[in-house]
């Protein structure tokens, strides 16, 4: 495996890959790795030659502090990092690149694009805001760099894989971006580096929420938000959880829907003590829907 860390060195090493007729798959991470990324990383070996993962942490990974994003970026390269170079070498990844926020954003022009959905995200919720800084930026950025045929993104975070699909075509780029199914443990639980901080109970607890989504992506008369919305609120509750947001959006324009009448996502946001988890499922369209609630 090949470690990169100058975004000239990543440029040359891209070029030299294109003019040997590599095609190149970009898994793009902000690391504290997990079988999550690793399972992003098996979807891109199936549809690249190389395989490049990518590790940036931006200050809004530490809070929007500078001070704190050194010492944490210290912190991680000194405790952390050396296990995630062992992860992404025992699952063959090829490139491992660790560019410097500094380096990525120094040349980085400011993209002049809305994308309508995320505003609506980040007016419905404040921590929403660190998706522009993180996937309008970079995502464009690395795309200048690495000229990635094929981005593997995952479910799991499917405002921001939409957003990078959003700005993708906006540019003409002509990188195919793959969304792939959510890994989960065999509780349920997404992989992800906020579940891990869940203790046993709180776990036990979280599992009732994809459970939950998964009797409500098969259960056909689960047609209507507002219906979904109640059952959620009261079995959270029953789980000692607090549910912070929850919506659906239709899976191809990622407009609000307030009923099934089309694939859609529902999203929700449930905290278990101080832990925040972040789920979705696909509901296939409804047929036969009453538009009014009975």
């Amino acid at each position: 495996m090949k470690i990169i860390r100058s975004v000239e060195k990543m440029q040359a090493y891209s070029l030299q890959l294109k003019q040997e007729g590599k095609t190149i798959a970009l898994v793009d991470t902000e690391g504290e790795l997990h079988q999550g990324h690793m399972s992003l990383v098996e979807v891109a070996k199936q549809n690249a030659d190389i395989v490049i993962l990518n590790i940036l942490h931006t200050i809004s990974y530490f809070n929007y502090n500078k001070e704190r994003y050194e010492q944490g970026l210290k912190r991680y390269e000194e405790k952390f990092l050396p296990q995630e170079i062992e992860l992404c070498h025992k699952n063959k990844v090829d490139v491992l690149f660790l560019p410097l926020m500094e380096e990525i954003y120094s040349s980085s022009v400011k993209l002049d694009i809305s994308i309508p959905f995320i505003d609506e995200f980040i007016q419905d919720r404040f921590d929403f805001l660190y998706i522009n800084e993180k996937f309008i930026w970079v995502a464009k950025r690395l795309y200048d760099i690495i000229k990635n045929d094929v981005s593997v993104l995952g479910q799991k975070d499917i405002h921001m894989a939409r957003g990078i699909k959003y700005l993708f075509k906006h540019f003409n780029l002509p990188t195919k971006i793959i969304i792939a199914p959510t890994a989960r443990d065999k509780e349920g639980l997404a992989y992800s580096s906020r579940n891990r901080l869940l203790n046993l109970e709180d776990r036990k607890r979280a599992s009732s929420v994809f459970t939950l989504l998964q009797k409500i992506a098969v259960n056909n008369s689960f047609a209507h938000l507002q219906e979904i919305k109640k059952i959620f609120y009261n079995k959270i509750a029953q789980s000692q959880g607090r549910l912070l947001y929850i919506d659906m959006y239709s899976t191809e324009t990622m407009e609000k829907l307030k009923i099934v009448n089309e694939e859609a996502v529902l999203i929700v946001v449930v905290q278990f003590g101080d832990i925040t988890i972040w789920d979705n499922v696909i509901l296939k369209g409804r047929s036969n829907i009453n538009v009014a609630l009975h």
